[in-house]
């Protein structure tokens, strides 16, 4: 079934409010099963809670000081995801139906960006289709509909369902405005590694290390380095929109030192892929000769701040 709505959005992402043309599709249902839902950050795999988490305290780094500064210490697990997020969901059901796992390649020229079905697997999430990365026998790779909300900027609850070749499994998922992960170059999500991040003064990007400065080919002369890091759980349409319904403003931390504002090239993240953000910065002379450091990326929203990674399990990169 095929219809037309205007002045609506139902998460799949229509923030002019325009009249979009949808598509509804059922699909077969053979059976009902419980289920048991995990899920985590699509850059590093952070465990996902519904429910706050704590912060632990800071642990003392070994340091010949006689006051080491402690090391910040990533939770156990975060609040929530955020609207166009890439999210890895875990699951356990009480069939074992077979799925031939299947990767998917997304395209921003197109609508969806990434298949709404994939091996025999439709997911929704309130109603929206979910994109769908990757299906296998226990893990679904998605992509969550750009166009919920985290009702006035609180975690919000949504309910899920999965279609796994007729098998029909529920759940529900928490949202949340901002939820930053930094990728790897890691094929597998996962804690520490190396940050994503590439040098693109020049049109031929270079991977690190980084110099602060870098010899621009176009002009022959030295420039402050600019950097591209990639990271998901920053959707720009949301977060940083002309008129903003709530206060927003991001922060990168490399080591002890804050990337300014006037350093921030992007005004707000660019979609790069389905889930996939970018932000570009300029180095700043001040982390000549920092070595090997972490990257974390905040987004405070009125007042609560929503961070990548912190120091402990956060992605490295090394500057010369």
């Amino acid at each position: 079934m095929t219809f037309n709505l205007a002045l609506t959005e139902i998460g799949t992402g229509n923030s002019d409010l325009a009249s979009e043309a949808f598509y509804f599709l059922l699909p077969t249902t053979l059976s009902q099963s419980p289920a048991s839902f995990n899920f985590a950050t699509g850059a590093s795999r952070i465990p996902v809670s519904a429910s706050p988490v704590p912060t632990p305290n800071p642990t003392p780094t070994p340091s010949p000081l006689p006051s080491p500064s402690p090391t910040p210490v990533t939770p156990s697990a975060v609040q929530g995801v955020s609207p166009g997020m890439l999210v890895i969901l875990d699951f356990t059901t009480g069939v074992n139906n077979q799925v031939v796992a299947r990767t998917a390649v997304g395209s921003l020229q197109r609508r969806f960006t990434l298949p709404i079905e994939l091996s025999g697997v439709t997911m929704t999430v309130n109603g929206a289709a979910a994109g769908l990365k990757f299906v296998s026998q226990r893990e679904v790779v998605f992509v969550v509909p750009p166009g919920l909300t985290a009702v006035n900027s609180n975690p919000t609850v949504y309910p899920v369902v999965v279609n796994n070749n007729g098998i029909v499994f529920r759940g529900s998922i928490t949202i949340v405005p901002a939820r930053p992960d930094i990728f790897t170059f890691s094929p597998v999500p996962a804690p520490n590694g190396r940050a994503r991040i590439l040098n693109i003064t020049n049109t031929v990007f270079r991977t690190e290390p980084f110099n602060v400065t870098t010899l621009r080919i176009r002009g022959g002369r030295r420039v402050p380095t600019v950097l591209r890091v990639f990271l998901t759980g920053v959707n720009e349409s949301l977060l940083f929109s002309p008129a903003p319904s709530f206060n927003a403003q991001i922060t990168i931390r490399i080591g002890n030192s804050e990337i300014s504002s006037s350093q921030l090239l992007t005004t707000r993240p660019v979609l790069r892929e389905p889930g996939i953000y970018s932000i570009d910065f300029t180095l700043p002379p001040e982390l000549l000769g920092a070595g090997d450091v972490p990257i974390i990326i905040s987004v405070t929203i009125n007042g609560v701040i929503y961070q990548s990674r912190l120091d402990d399990t956060a992605p490295r990169f090394r500057i010369l």
